[in-house]
């Protein structure tokens, strides 16, 4: 018999994933990405669990955040920057193991998620961008629009657009995370 449990996935225990997980950058900047999206998944609902295979899923869903960011990295080649840390094999081999078979439609329900919670799918890549120029420079930026704004005409930024904005998005087919 399973136990009942009901509440949301709190911050403490989010904690883990930011720890475990989004390790990208020097000066933890990666890590301030993941709070603004766990906000986002808890105003979505997608922190909320009433069983121990809910809670599961929410815990994938932390996890697939990570990869959704890494998989971004890739696809805007902000991984090519000196100062980001890549998922060595064995690290990407774990996380691809522990995925369940409904990954790709958790995936979708985070991008979701993002767009409700900032609003635009333009503002959830901006913020992408953004958090990922800080990590490539590494340097905290204070004036976010200045970055957004001459960043409108580059190349990657549009690969990492059609990206987001086709999103026909699998785990078998991420790029970042292929081996």
């Amino acid at each position: 018999m399973n136990r009942i449990t009901k509440g949301f996935f709190t911050e403490s225990e989010a904690k883990y994933f930011e720890e475990h997980f989004f390790n990208f950058w020097p000066k933890n900047i990666a890590k301030r990405w993941f709070w603004m999206a766990f906000q986002a998944l808890e105003k979505g609902g997608l922190t909320y669990f009433e069983s121990d295979e809910e809670e599961m899923i929410v815990k994938e869903r932390l996890v697939l955040l990570a990869v959704f960011y890494y998989e971004f990295c890739h696809h805007s080649a902000f991984h090519e920057s000196e100062h980001f840390n890549y998922w060595d094999e064995d690290f990407i081999n774990e996380v691809k193991k522990d995925m369940s078979p409904n990954a790709d439609d958790l995936l979708f329900e985070i991008k979701m998620a993002l767009i409700q919670y900032f609003g635009d799918e333009q503002i959830v890549i901006d913020e992408l961008w953004l958090n990922c120029t800080e990590g490539k420079s590494n340097t905290l930026i204070p004036f976010s629009k200045v970055v957004i704004e001459n960043s409108n005409d580059n190349i990657n930024k549009e690969d990492a657009e059609v990206w987001f904005f086709g999103w026909n998005v699998s785990i078998d087919n991420m790029e970042g995370i292929s081996l």
